[in-house]
């Protein structure tokens, strides 16, 4: 990890921050030789076709819960059923 002091930052800020966006490169800032802060990429935003398979898988795992349920139940319920159950 590369490591910048406070004054490089003031005079390349755009450019700092462009290789943190772009490249996905964190970086150290210093000040007289002490770690201040650390720069790091923003997470991303999921696409749209992203947050539909995640909906898709999130639909098919409540099919397979319900499967196994007969009503209404919490998940410390399940969990303690499914370890009492004999390995396939």
């Amino acid at each position: 990890m590369r490591t910048v002091g406070v004054r490089e930052l003031r005079e390349k800020t755009t450019q700092i921050l462009r290789e943190v966006s772009e490249k996905g490169e964190s970086i150290q800032v210093a000040h007289h030789g002490k770690v201040m802060a650390h720069l790091v990429p923003a997470p991303k935003a999921a696409s749209p076709e992203e947050i539909r398979q995640t909906i898709e898988r999130a639909r098919r795992l409540m099919e397979k819960i319900g499967e196994r349920t007969t009503g209404p139940t919490d998940c410390s319920t399940l969990m303690q059923e499914e370890r009492s159950r004999p390995s396939a």
